[in-house]
């Protein structure tokens, strides 16, 4: 942060900020019609500039290892387990949301249910597999605990993802993982600027325009096998 300079910010504006390059939303109680000649009338006669390039993030994980921020104040250990996840382009990504819902994604998942309510070792542990919209997420298994029963509960993290090789994932859990995700889905677009906020996420990333629509079929439609199988490949 401190290496940006205002040239920096200059540049990036130049390059950026041109109305091709632009995505106006607007929601509320008015007429489209006038609203379109407003918007027309305020920035139609900005000149159009180079198309915003594509930047490639290339992706540069830390070394696997045990990474220790030494705290001798206090009585508590917040453990983090990350690895590189994917985007939500993978045709994998509603498989892999139900599988996050299973493993890590609330009190009724295997982590909590293990960890917290059965060994009683954190008091807070969850996690999935990260995606994001135009670049791979973080995926990230953490927990909190005691500073005595760290290794124990670390261990204990390791155990419940190895034992997704042993024991798959059931009907029954992903049944209950679609549940909880539908019944949550509607109240993420319960307003008209939540919809309008998604949709323009889903135009300015380059997701197809019925990427919303077909949300919730896609979450039922994530079968049972496609569930289990992005563990191997996303977890290491």
């Amino acid at each position: 942060m401190l290496a940006v300079k205002r040239d920096d910010l200059l540049n990036w504006h130049k390059t950026y900020v041109h109305p091709n390059n632009m995505i106006i939303g607007v929601s509320g109680d008015f007429n489209a019609a006038a609203m379109e000649a407003k918007l027309k009338a305020a920035f139609g006669s900005l000149p159009k500039g180079p198309p915003a390039p594509k930047t490639k993030i290339e992706i540069h994980p830390a070394k696997p290892g045990y990474y220790l921020a030494a705290k001798e104040d206090v009585n508590q250990s917040n453990v983090r387990m990350v690895t590189p996840g994917t985007d939500r382009h993978n045709p994998d990504y509603f498989a892999i949301e139900v599988f996050n819902e299973v493993v890590g994604g609330g009190f009724s998942s295997r982590l909590v249910q293990d960890i917290r309510t059965r060994l009683g070792l954190a008091y807070s542990v969850g996690g999935g597999i990260g995606t994001a919209f135009d670049h791979p997420g973080v995926s990230r298994f953490v927990l909190g605990t005691k500073s005595e029963s760290t290794v124990e509960s670390i261990q204990a993290l390791y155990n419940d993802l190895d034992e997704l090789q042993k024991k798959p994932i059931t009907e029954d859990e992903i049944k209950r993982a679609k549940d909880s995700i539908l019944n949550s889905f509607i109240f993420n677009f319960d307003t008209p600027d939540k919809v309008l906020r998604e949709r323009m996420a889903y135009e300015f990333y380059g997701y197809p325009l019925d990427f919303l629509e077909n949300n919730w079929q896609c979450w039922w439609s994530a079968i049972p096998r496609s569930s289990t199988n992005p563990f191997p490949h996303w977890v290491r």
